[in-house]
């Protein structure tokens, strides 16, 4: 009866964890796009690299899997070039980014980080520079959980990137955009016409003292 007992306290404490985990109250909060925001919807025209979805970042068989880079110094890092359209599904602006998995993330926290360095270009009109702190920890959670089998409506919606405190997202802007402050957020979801890739919304507005 010990031993059982023992058994017993261990699986519940094991699935106790596991519940934190995946509704941890100490994960770090996520902005909203505001109604304001200029927003964009984006696909991936091309793609190399790491994968920063589940398989990615767990090496675990669950998800899309890609190639990374062979050499050392970029192993861990993607690039991939950005297809912007606008309300009316056109296409309204291009952008490059680079993706790199971050030095340290904290799973009680549940913060699995990545940085991406995004530059977008309007033709004739303007450009912005992006860097962005970001946690993927939903993403991975909610990937696994339907890869498992596990009954989850939060997979079917877009996984809210979150930020870092004091990060500014906006480094730079060019023509329309120079010297005005900006921030943006941005929501990943997987790519229903390439589902090893993943595609986005994006939205910019102007920078306040709110936010």
């Amino acid at each position: 009866m010990k031993a059982l007992a023992i058994i017993l306290g261990l699986v519940m404490g094991a699935v106790g964890a596991l519940a934190l985990l995946l509704n941890n109250p100490l994960q770090p909060s996520r902005p909203s796009i505001s109604p304001t925001a200029s927003v964009y919807d984006w696909r991936a025209s091309e793609f190399h690299g790491a994968s920063f979805g589940t398989a990615g970042l767990t090496r675990l068989p669950v998800g899309p899997r890609s190639q990374p880079f062979v050499a050392a110094g970029i192993s861990t890092a993607n690039a991939a070039v950005l297809i912007l359209t606008d309300a009316d599904g056109q296409p309204a602006a291009l952008a490059t980014r680079i993706t790199v998995l971050g030095e340290t993330s904290d799973l009680l926290r549940s913060d699995i980080g990545v940085s991406s360095y995004t530059n977008i270009i309007w033709p004739n009109y303007g450009t912005l520079f992006l860097q962005s702190n970001e946690n993927r920890w939903s993403l991975v959670r909610d990937t696994a959980l339907t890869f498992a089998g596990i009954p989850n409506s939060r997979a079917k919606e877009g996984f809210r990137i979150s930020r870092l405190a004091g990060v500014r997202d906006v480094i730079g802007g060019s023509g329309a955009f120079a010297k005005i402050g900006r921030r943006y957020v941005e929501e990943l979801r997987w790519d229903e016409e390439n589902p090893e890739r993943l595609a986005g919304t994006i939205g910019i507005g102007l920078l306040t003292d709110e936010n």
